[in-house]
């Protein structure tokens, strides 16, 4: 019966033709559906934290349908992760090895990387204010020389952009806790140390993002509860 069909179709030029066609239709089709099945996510706006390592057959599930564009490493602490493993282990899961590496490292109370190197010094920005009341060329060069041997080292774990320098003034407010985060009270000095830990970041190799500027201030008790609205000169904003 199926060769009767075959040969009846297969004599008529016209009828043969509109078999091929949707034989080629299915083709098309069935190819449309496997390139759907396999094709990658898009690539998503967000930057997503590591929660636990090692990677569960879950959260590689998880990052392949999310596709971020980046994570952000150090929270919460793993000590025994190594970006460089992990950028491998994630290039696996995503099928791209575009994705970028954040990590927030100011020095003092903020220092992600002694969870990579307890023994690396990373001194708070106040020490650089503090030095900078007596000799600001020298706090600058400190700040600049602590920014780039900051940038080597994470360099080399495969980080490529630091959320650093704190270009935030001082808080005032009585509340305000981790004031030696803060370069100084005066918004010049802010601007100069933070500008030189930039540099150093940038020629250690990593990408410098500044961040917090103008800051809370003297409202700053209240960030945990509500967003700070700020009465500020705008040359103060453009110092």
């Amino acid at each position: 019966m199926a060769r009767d069909f075959l040969e009846t179709y297969l004599n008529k030029p016209r009828s043969f033709l509109f078999v091929i066609g949707l034989v080629l239709l299915g083709l098309a089709a069935w190819g449309v559906m496997l390139w759907r099945l396999e094709a990658p996510a898009p690539v998503r706006p967000v930057i997503l934290l590591i929660n636990r390592y090692p990677l569960t057959p879950a959260d590689k599930s998880f990052l392949q349908q999310a596709n971020p564009y980046g994570f952000l490493l150090g929270i919460p602490a793993h000590p025994h992760l190594d970006p460089r493993r992990l950028r491998q282990e994630l290039a696996e899961v995503l099928h791209r090895a575009d994705f970028v590496f954040f990590i927030d490292q100011e020095g003092g109370t903020v220092n992600r990387i002694k969870q990579y190197d307890p023994s690396f010094q990373a001194p708070a920005p106040e020490v650089f204010g503090k030095q900078a009341e007596t000799n600001l060329p020298q706090a600058i060069e400190a700040a600049y020389q602590y920014g780039v041997r900051t940038g080597k080292f994470l360099k080399n774990l495969t980080i490529d952009v630091v959320f650093a320098p704190l270009a935030e003034q001082r808080p005032t407010g009585p509340n305000a806790p981790h004031k030696s985060r803060y370069f100084s009270d005066q918004p010049a000095l802010v601007q100069a140390l933070a500008d030189a830990y930039a540099r150093g970041l940038a020629d250690g190799g990593v990408i410098p993002c500044y961040k917090h500027a103008p800051g809370g201030s003297a409202q700053y008790e209240k960030q945990t509860v509500e967003l700070p609205a700020l009465e500020i000169q705008s040359k103060l904003l453009l110092v």
